[in-house]
């Protein structure tokens, strides 16, 4: 059986929605186990990253991209997800709450990390404890290894 144009899209959608909805359980597993395993980071990464795959406009999954990407250290890939969800919803303020907890984060870490990242109002995921940073380096390379910004 042949999709329309239309219904091939309802099932990219509603696949992109699951991807972020595993994206968002694996980064609320990585809390509960307070990032003791970082392939679950890695996880929700690829999941991301399917998702913006299969919807390019996809301002949700931006935001986890963003929120992510400043959990594991990474504040350049933050900022471009953050700019990627500004031009698809300027007046979003999620957006701009988040830049300003993000930049807040790393005006705090010029050393070693804070012990935790609150953007709980944002992302619904509770306190959240930054990981090692030989942790976060082994994940930046693998979100590097599926860069959607180049």
């Amino acid at each position: 059986m042949l999709l329309t144009n239309e219904e091939e899209q309802a099932e990219r959608e509603q696949l992109a929605r699951d991807y972020l909805e595993m994206a968002n359980a694996a980064l609320d597993l990585a809390n509960r186990e307070n990032f003791a395993n970082p392939g679950v980071l890695e996880k929700a990464g690829e999941c991301l990253m399917r998702a913006l795959q299969l919807k390019p406009d996809y301002l949700e999954a931006f935001l986890a991209l963003a929120y992510l990407s400043a959990q594991v250290g990474l504040a350049q890939r933050a900022e471009d997800a953050l700019l990627q969800a500004q031009n698809l919803a300027p007046h979003d303020p999620r957006i701009a709450a988040l830049r300003h907890e993000i930049q807040n984060y790393f005006k705090q870490v010029p050393v070693s990390p804070q012990p935790y990242l609150d953007l709980e109002p944002l992302l619904s995921h509770r306190l959240l404890k930054p990981i090692f940073p030989e942790q976060a380096k082994r994940i930046a390379e693998k979100l590097d290894a599926l860069d959607f910004f180049s």
